[in-house]
């Protein structure tokens, strides 16, 4: 009976409460039990009932139902992700030439450039400089050969008698002078050695208490000098001095007891020029035992 009233009703029933409750009803009618009280909130706990599960067979599909009424517009959608940049687009046909802009500011003054070429042409002639000091008197130049003869000329007239002249004999210009007493110069500075013996001074042009030589003459001169150093000084410098400047120098760098320096040199003077030793640094000395300062010189031509 529960089975044919299933098959009867079940197309009529709607909802899965109205059929639990009908199949209770129904069981409790056969097995003459008082019928049950079913609440909405039974449903769950009786679908697994082997009374629901009685009539619960999948029935055919049914005829498709009217088309809805359209739903309410959804709120939009998230931001989608930006987009790829698109191809390059064709050049455009030039523009119509702009209007002239205005005049900029003046720029800042760039640094001074490199000094350019030499140009051409020569220049005004500048000022006179003032003038130099005067320089190293130079060697004798070495003697040119002789030139060549002349073209013979007529002769001319006879002079005139000249005046009977004066025989007299070349200038003589020697000296030699030494200092072997126990003297020391320096260390005082731009100190002249001075000489206490004079072996021969032809011409009286040598002075031996101011140390020095006076030229007579015009003329080519020879002078010789040697100096000893003392023996707590390591360094010395002397120079010999003409007409103001130093044509000649002697230098000792050694620490020997004994160092002597010596120095010979040939030079054109003019008349009146002054020649003579001069202690620039250090110390030099003189004894009686073989170490004795030395000058000499002579008028070569």
């Amino acid at each position: 009976m529960q089975k044919m009233i299933t098959e009867k009703c079940m197309p009529m029933l709607h909802d899965t409460f109205t059929c639990i409750t009908v199949l209770l009803l129904v069981s409790s009618i056969v097995n003459s039990q008082a019928p049950p009280t079913v609440q909405p909130g039974d449903v769950e706990s009786l679908k697994n009932t082997p009374a629901c599960h009685a009539c619960c067979v999948k029935g055919r599909k049914g005829i498709r139902g009217l088309m809805g009424h359209p739903g309410v517009e959804g709120q939009p959608g998230y931001e989608g992700i930006e987009g790829t940049n698109g191809l390059e687009g064709i050049h455009g046909p030039q523009g119509s030439r702009g209007q002239k802009g205005d005049a900029g500011d003046i720029g800042e003054k760039g640094t001074i450039g490199d000094i350019g070429p030499r140009g051409p042409g020569v220049g005004e002639k500048g000022e006179k400089g003032l003038p130099g000091d005067k320089g190293y008197i130079g060697f004798t130049g070495i003697k040119g050969p002789p030139g060549p003869i002349g073209s013979s000329a007529f002769a001319g007239d006879e002079g005139q008698k000249g005046q009977k002249g004066s025989a007299e004999q070349p200038t003589r210009v020697f000296f030699s002078a030494r200092q072997n007493s126990r003297q020391t110069y320096g260390p005082i500075n731009n100190l002249i050695v001075t000489y206490n013996i004079l072996h021969r001074n032809e011409g009286s042009d040598m002075n031996k208490d101011t140390g020095k030589f006076k030229a007579p003459t015009n003329g080519l001169y020879f002078f010789a000098a040697t100096v000893f150093k003392t023996q707590t000084i390591t360094n010395f410098q002397v120079y010999m001095r003409a007409g103001g400047a130093n044509i000649a120098e002697m230098v000792g760098t050694t620490n020997d007891n004994d160092d002597s320096c010596s120095a010979t040199v040939v030079v054109r003077l003019s008349k009146n020029d002054e020649v003579y030793l001069l202690v620039q640094t250090g110390t030099i000395k003189s004894t009686n035992i073989l170490k004795e300062a030395l000058f000499c010189g002579y008028l070569i031509v």
